[in-house]
């Protein structure tokens, strides 16, 4: 086979138009895919260590509300036994103004 100035126009055409095509084809949107994938997977964490957090806090508040009405209860117990008290004082008091006038 004789090459022709021809023939080696198209050749050298083809092989132009092959760079071109191959420089084409570079994948870029996979890049981007992974970065956006990379990107959801950090939010997807983000939001699973909030959710924690939050039922770590949920967990302390009903501790909390507990341990408020323990304390509830408590202060109703103190609050009746100082009512007993201030009872018997006064009955005390009576006693002993009734003793402090029988004795004049």
């Amino acid at each position: 086979m004789i090459i022709t100035p021809k023939i080696k126009k198209e050749r050298n055409r083809r092989d132009d138009e092959e760079i071109f095509n191959k420089s084409e084809k570079t994948a870029r949107s996979s890049r981007k895919g992974c970065d956006q994938n990379n990107k959801l997977d950090q939010i997807i964490n983000m939001i699973q260590e909030l959710t924690k957090e939050t039922q770590k806090l949920t967990a302390e508040v009903i501790e909390i509300k507990e341990e408020q009405r323990e304390y509830r209860k408590e202060l109703k117990e103190l609050r009746r036994e100082i009512e007993k008290i201030k009872q018997q004082n006064q009955k005390i008091e009576k006693e002993k103004d009734e003793l402090k006038q029988e004795l004049k």
